[in-house]
């Protein structure tokens, strides 16, 4: 399990989980915090297509910590955008952006 959002240890986990750089996974600007929920969900649907196909690869443990640190990731810039004063339009354009990329997984045909 992944540490609380307000740990100093949560950067570190996310970029080992991840394969990215730290400082990567530490910002917390509006595009990166995107960038590393968009991220977050694509390694899921990954992990997750792993799951449905029956592939040695797949590891449930990961795929449980992809979506616990994507639903963490996902409440804490909730939290972020209701308590952010005055966004500017372009980064909540970018929000709308970010939406419309996480489309739900397909259904297994």
């Amino acid at each position: 399990m992944l540490p609380n959002i307000d740990s100093p240890l949560r950067s570190a986990d996310l970029a080992e989980l991840l394969g990215i750089p730290q400082d990567e996974a530490a910002d917390y600007s509006v595009q990166g915090r995107l960038n590393l929920i968009l991220k977050l969900d694509k390694a899921r649907k990954v992990e997750a297509g792993r799951g449905r196909g029956d592939s040695w690869l797949y590891d449930v443990s990961r795929h449980l910590k992809l979506t616990s640190a994507l639903n963490a990731e996902m409440d804490e810039f909730i939290r972020f955008l209701h308590t952010a004063p005055n966004l500017p339009l372009s980064d909540l354009l970018q929000v709308r952006q970010a939406a419309k990329a996480m489309r739900p997984m397909e259904a297994a045909a």
